[in-house]
């Protein structure tokens, strides 16, 4: 719901008229026009996109007009077009979460991992360009494991996507078997002249 309202201070009698984009508006179930004593009144309700215009509101009696003027931006509150998977990836290699919002203006994105807020470091790259939100770990550790959530935000609301991300340690175990059998196989050697 929008609301513009008009006061106006004259002793004379007001003629009010209200205009979007130069075309005159009729009250009806969309666009309710009310006046009490000299504040004068346009409520738009359930407001849509082809709301969004540029309103005038001109008022006239026997000495002359005035008017005045502005403009009403719509806005939806942004959704994701394209979400980031669950991902693992082993410790050391790098980690990229990307999302695609359908709306940039006047949007926020946050980042958030288990419930605390990501920020930018030299170790995690944050950038929302092009509707394009991602989040880069240069070199994931094993503390980058979590659920990660990306927020998009802006005035009307907003939206969000999350997944979970495995960092998988390197595994030593042929290592291990590795040195065992060598061992064994020294062991086993001094029993045998």
């Amino acid at each position: 719901t929008e609301i513009y309202t008009l006061s106006l201070h004259d002793a004379l009698p007001i003629y009010v008229l209200w205009h979007k984009d130069n075309i005159a508006i009729s009250p009806d179930d969309h666009y309710k026009i009310s006046s009490d004593k000299n504040k004068y009144t346009l409520l738009i309700s359930k407001l849509e996109q082809n709301d969004q215009g540029t309103y005038l509101c001109k008022a006239s009696n026997s000495v002359g007009t005035a008017t005045c003027c502005t403009e009403l931006k719509v806005i939806d509150k942004p959704s994701f077009v394209k979400t980031f998977e669950s991902v693992s990836v082993a410790v050391g290699n790098p980690l990229c979460l990307e999302c695609l919002v359908n709306e940039d203006t006047g949007v926020i994105i946050t980042w958030m991992k288990d419930g605390k807020k990501i920020h930018n470091t030299m170790d995690c790259k944050l950038s929302f360009e092009e509707k394009t939100a991602s989040l880069e770990i240069l070199k994931g550790k094993l503390k980058d494991t979590g659920k990660y959530v990306c927020t998009a935000a802006n005035d009307a609301g907003s939206s969000e996507c999350s997944s979970a991300v495995t960092v998988q340690g390197k595994t030593l175990e042929g290592r291990v078997h590795d040195k065992c059998s060598i061992f064994c196989l020294k062991k086993s050697t001094f029993f045998f002249p």
